[in-house]
């Protein structure tokens, strides 16, 4: 059964579903996507242009913020390469389950042809440390608006957003939709 699957494999080596996962954790849970390059980096190892991370096949990248700061606790963003339009113009977006504005050091590695969709509207609790799974449950989700991405998460009655994504098997991943059971 599904559920089990994912509670399996977010499990595995754990002692608790509402434990954080790693960057190691991060790459294994998403290796289904099957991208030609590594797709987790630290802030302090990004290129000086953000459309080198999306070389190959790769249309996601998720970022460690903060991997420097004395305290040693990062947080997960999710960048997503959503293609180009019509006049040339690539574009992507940027999630963080914190609603935080992109860094301004990441936002000048932006080419100057480049629109980025994000969102000010905070999914995850500050007391929280689901960071990363939000970033599986974006990178899950496939290529959905944002905004639609969000209201997903916060329209179910019985769960919150943190609930929901701290227990991934609650989540039906089928046809690039992503609905609460």
């Amino acid at each position: 059964m599904c559920s089990k699957y994912f509670e399996n494999m977010l499990n595995r080596n754990k002692q608790d579903i509402n434990s954080y996962v790693n960057s190691n954790d991060l790459e294994r849970y998403l290796s289904h996507l099957r991208f030609d390059n590594p797709f987790v980096y630290r802030h302090s190892d990004l290129p000086n242009e953000i459309d080198s991370l999306f070389q190959g096949n790769n249309s996601l990248a998720i970022i460690l913020l903060n991997d420097n700061h004395p305290s040693g606790v990062g947080h997960y963003v999710a960048l997503r390469k959503d293609g180009a339009d019509t006049s040339g113009m690539d574009l992507y977006t940027w999630f963080d389950c914190l609603g935080n504005a992109i860094p301004d050091d990441i936002q000048a590695r932006f080419q100057r042809k480049s629109k980025v969709e994000f969102t000010r509207t905070a999914l995850m609790s500050k007391k929280e440390n689901l960071c990363g799974k939000y970033c599986i449950a974006f990178a899950n989700a496939g290529n959905i608006p944002l905004p639609l991405f969000a209201s997903i998460l916060t329209s179910s009655k019985s769960y919150s957003a943190d609930q929901l994504v701290a227990n991934l098997y609650r989540l039906n991943y089928g046809d690039n939709v992503l609905e609460v059971e």
